[in-house]
């Protein structure tokens, strides 16, 4: 509606910037006392009459000159039509100014409600985060030869054996006093990998600082310096038990894109981290402290999973 009345103003505001010089040259010419010229002043005279004859009931102004009446009506019907122009033009930058006060009101009501529906999407993806309750965590531990295990005998002996056997049988126990982690009916599995279930991810990373550590202390501590223990882990999260059998399948094939002493997750439990994190207005994790790393995508049981590496100081 107001660019409609802008437009129409603009319209009028130049037609009377067109009068203007028609207005003056017809002054121009009732000054001229020629025969030839009279046809053509009784059509100014005809069209702008009715104007004239209102300036004129309220100024006449009218100066005679060696015979000659020189009539200034037109001159002010001129500045009267440029005035009116002029106050148009200053009318149609007042609803200039009204349209962009509306058009920024109704931008800034836009940007709130894509604000709000952008702050209730963030908080219905904290609570199905959140909802994501069970966080399955596999831990593998291993026994590899060195770097430079060529280098010395490769025989065991009972002292480094009990070390490593201490390490695999505490993981367990640690887990659930410490971390508040709890074994899965069927913990260990093959190949010296063990499970758990925890509800918190900070918990689940903070167990796998615990593991970095004390095998860094066991790799100090063997007395068979051709043999290093390695960990590895693998973490994904869902809503609940139902299918666990099935996210523990996913949860294995992540464990097996993990590197030795790495810590890899699906992107699910990233985003749960960073959630539960956002919730408590933390927003991100200290500088330095957990840095998600992207693997990159890869198909597992039929569905594009990122995975990320985590870098645990």
């Amino acid at each position: 509606m107001l660019k409609l009345l802008k437009n129409i103003i603009k319209v009028i505001e130049a037609l009377l910037m067109l009068i203007v010089p028609l207005i003056f040259f017809y002054w121009f010419l009732s000054l001229i006392d020629l025969d030839a010229l009279r046809p053509l002043l009784a059509v100014f005279e005809s069209i702008f009459s009715q104007p004239l004859a209102a300036i004129k009931r309220i100024v006449d102004i009218q100066i005679e000159d060696r015979g000659l009446v020189i009539d200034f009506t037109p001159v002010i019907l001129g500045f009267v039509f440029m005035g009116g122009s002029i106050a148009l033009s200053y009318v149609r930058k007042g609803i200039k100014r009204l349209e962009l006060k509306y058009d920024a009101i109704k931008l800034k009501k836009q940007q709130e409600k894509q604000e709000e529906e952008m702050e209730e999407k963030i908080q219905q993806e904290i609570q199905d985060l959140k909802d994501h309750k069970i966080i399955y965590f596999i831990l593998k531990l291993s026994k590899n030869d060195s770097p430079d295990s060529y280098l010395y005998n490769s025989e065991e002996d009972f002292f480094t054996q009990s070390i490593v056997n201490g390490l695999i049988n505490g993981t367990a126990a640690q887990a659930e006093k410490e971390y508040n982690a709890e074994r899965y009916p069927d913990f260990q599995g093959e190949n010296n990998t063990f499970r758990f279930l925890f509800t918190d991810t900070r918990k689940a990373i903070e167990y796998s600082k615990f593991i970095k550590n004390r095998v860094a202390e066991i790799n100090k501590e063997v007395i068979d310096q051709s043999m290093k223990v390695n960990y590895s882990v693998g973490c994904h999260c869902n809503y609940d038990r139902n299918n666990q059998e099935v996210d523990l399948d996913v949860t294995s094939k992540i464990l097996a894109l993990s590197g030795d002493n790495e810590v890899t997750v699906s992107d699910i439990f990233k985003k749960k981290y960073e959630a539960e994190e956002l919730e408590e207005g933390i927003k991100f994790a200290p500088k330095g402290t957990y840095l998600f790393d992207s693997k990159g995508i890869c198909n597992i049981n039929n569905d594009e999973l990122e995975v990320f590496k985590i870098k645990i100081d």
